[in-house]
């Protein structure tokens, strides 16, 4: 892995194939660009979100949903 940028005390990392990565501070991974929204079937890898932004954004949603939740 591959840091790119440390944003609100998670990782953003790059894996060996390309992959983005978001490490929260207790080290769980979510990768951006894959959507797995559905309740069946197969996940969908949405390439053009696989991007530092996306990752940021991700970031700033959990962020701002566990502030919500206290």
């Amino acid at each position: 892995m591959v840091l790119i940028k440390q944003y609100k005390k998670h990782r953003i990392e790059r894996t060996t194939n390309g992959v983005i990565e978001v490490v929260s501070p207790n080290g769980s991974r979510f990768i951006v660009a894959l959507d797995d929204s559905k309740t069946q079937g197969n996940r969908r890898y949405i390439k053009g979100a696989n991007n530092v932004t996306t990752a940021k954004k991700y970031i700033d949603w959990i962020t701002r949903n566990k502030r919500r939740r206290r």
